[in-house]
């Protein structure tokens, strides 16, 4: 579970994702390679084992990036978890690229300057609901040859082993 923000190369017009309407195309960010690229030049810590998936982590927060494979590469899927610290990286990403991100929970278009982090904290509530107990930047789970993962803290709950047997669940 993460707060998802798509970034797109559209007119600084658009204010919501519903402006795009149905016949809407995307402009291209650039091959994948290319936007990797550029995403490494912008955050030099970026673990891009995966090309198509890149990881920032901080002790506060985790970003990844879902480039994937098309060629041209018409969006990128940021998965954010974390506090509010979490904006900057989104809104640094946006100021170097002209891209815009909207907040896919409600469709709109981040404002940075008017309480860019409105969404995120929406989400820190829901998430702090589902696990009050778990880290807000998730668990990283390192995947074999395609760098790490992040997972909330309840699924990591989840592979522990039980505290009692199966047939004592009532109790």
């Amino acid at each position: 579970m993460s707060w998802d923000v798509l970034l797109l190369s559209v007119s600084p017009d658009v204010r919501t994702i519903n402006d795009l309407g149905d016949d809407f195309a995307g402009e291209s960010l650039g091959t994948p390679t290319e936007v990797a690229h550029r995403l490494r030049q912008i955050f030099p810590a970026l673990d891009l084992t995966d090309p198509s998936w890149g990881v920032l982590a901080t002790e506060e927060y985790s970003v990844e990036f879902s480039i994937g494979d098309d060629n041209p590469c018409l969006s990128l899927m940021l998965h954010v978890r974390g506090p509010e610290s979490a904006i900057e990286p989104i809104q640094r990403l946006c100021e170097n690229t002209g891209w815009l991100a909207f907040d896919t929970s409600d469709g709109d278009l981040i404002d940075f300057s008017n309480d860019p982090a409105k969404g995120l904290r929406q989400w820190i509530e829901y998430r702090l609901k589902a696990d009050p107990s778990g880290p807000l930047r998730g668990i990283a789970l390192p995947i074999e040859g395609k760098g790490i993962v992040f997972f909330d803290a309840f699924a990591q709950r989840a592979l522990e082993p039980p505290t009692k047997r199966w047939w004592q669940f009532w109790r």
